[in-house]
């Protein structure tokens, strides 16, 4: 083969990757992560957590366009002394937003408490560091190889680290013990990234993975109750005029109040809590609420 068809071969090739490339996006087709996880709440109490991040819609915010991460999650707390148990029994679902994130080239961004950070930079070689972002505080981690996933049509990059961190972090889809969680382990949690989807089917750990998720507890809209922070108030707003049961407990499952209401608003005073953090759940659809 002359090297003028050798060069059109290579041309064309390139184009070829370049284009599958350029098609390739992390953020669509429905990609879905799911996790499980364990907090102190406090220990000897634990909160242990199966979940899923989904992206729920788009976002239009100062002109920017953002993907906006729901996290839909089944918490159940654990006793793990002698008994008795104290205030460390129940459980509640979770249905709430979280984080609006962007793609830009080989980038993710994540945009929280109104201000934009970098969340994850896949623009990486073997011997690199990873760079300081939203879920990585740490300056000494390291790419020692490289390997990859088939994800979606296309392969993305798989890196395995070194330093104090999760053992790996694949392109697009997050590292060992998450998406939006740190890489370092932190002492009062821990967590793990099972498995990952797009368009229903699982790419990680494997194809052949089961990474169902019973969803059914969630069968209400997320937009069906919103949650607005006042100065002393957390006013709720719901649809329809059908009996809505309001629970607030301690981040320790102690329920602290537990009432219904018919109307579309109900406005809770936040005066009658003391300082701490707090569960507040209406119906299937919940909010972490710090006080």
């Amino acid at each position: 083969m002359n090297q003028g068809k050798k060069a059109i071969i290579v041309c064309v090739f390139q184009l070829i990757c370049f284009y599958i490339s350029s098609q390739n996006s992390y953020l669509n087709n429905i990609p879905v992560w799911k996790l499980t996880g364990s907090c102190s709440a406090p220990y000897p109490c634990l909160l242990n957590s199966e979940y899923i991040y989904y992206i729920h819609h788009d976002s239009l915010i100062n002109g920017v366009s953002y993907k906006s991460v729901f996290k839909k999650s089944n918490n159940t707390y654990q006793w793990m002394s002698n008994p008795p148990v104290q205030n460390c029994q129940g459980s509640y679902l979770e249905n709430i937003f979280v984080a609006n994130i962007r793609e830009q080239g080989k980038k993710i961004f994540i945009r929280s408490d109104s201000s934009e950070y970098l969340l994850y930079d896949f623009n990486l070689s073997v011997g690199d560091t990873l760079p300081l972002s939203y879920n990585n505080f740490f300056g000494n981690i390291t790419i020692s190889a490289l390997d990859s996933i088939y994800v979606d049509g296309v392969f993305l990059k798989k890196f395995e680290l070194n330093g104090s961190s999760s053992s790996f972090l694949i392109e697009g889809i997050g590292h060992e013990f998450g998406f939006l969680e740190p890489f370092p382990p932190i002492l009062e949690c821990g967590f793990q990234l099972n498995c990952y989807q797009k368009n229903g089917l699982t790419y990680f750990p494997s194809v052949n993975y089961n990474c169902n998720y019973n969803v059914s507890e969630f069968e209400n809209k997320v937009e069906d109750v919103l949650f607005n922070r006042k100065l002393n108030s957390l006013m709720i707003t719901t649809v329809g005029n059908n009996l809505k049961e309001l629970v607030v407990r301690e981040i320790s499952g102690k329920i602290i109040i537990r009432t219904t209401f018919r109307e579309n608003n109900f406005q809770l005073n936040l005066l009658s809590l003391n300082r701490g953090i707090y569960i507040i759940s209406v119906n299937n659809t919940s909010k972490k609420l710090f006080w």
